[in-house]
């Protein structure tokens, strides 16, 4: 679980798929490790990583808000707004603005 986290920081776009390959282990058996744990799903670590990576952009660059929403993979930088505030209960602009470290 540690390596998928690792190697999902390197590359935030593989698929469980991929990342199980990448791991050595078959797909079922990297959804069971990930339940054996407990935490989270391949998919939930995923987001995470990716927010975590929003934020830092956020907060390290001046990147436009749009242009991080296009790096990140998202399809429109409308959806990624609502999901950031879902995610921090914060606007990215508001992050941006305060410095806020959540």
């Amino acid at each position: 679980v540690a390596l998928c986290e690792q190697l999902l920081f390197e590359n935030i776009a593989l698929r469980p798929s991929e990342l199980a390959r990448a791991a050595g282990v078959c797909e079922s058996a990297l959804y069971a490790a990930f339940e054996k744990i407990g935490e989270e799903t391949p998919h939930e670590m995923r987001t995470r990583i990716l927010f975590e990576k929003a934020k830092e952009l956020l907060l390290t660059t001046d990147l436009p808000i749009e242009h991080i929403a296009d790096r990140l993979g998202f399809c429109s930088c409308t959806y990624f707004r609502k999901k950031f505030k879902e995610n921090y209960g914060i606007a990215p602009r508001e992050m941006r603005k305060t410095g806020a470290v959540l």
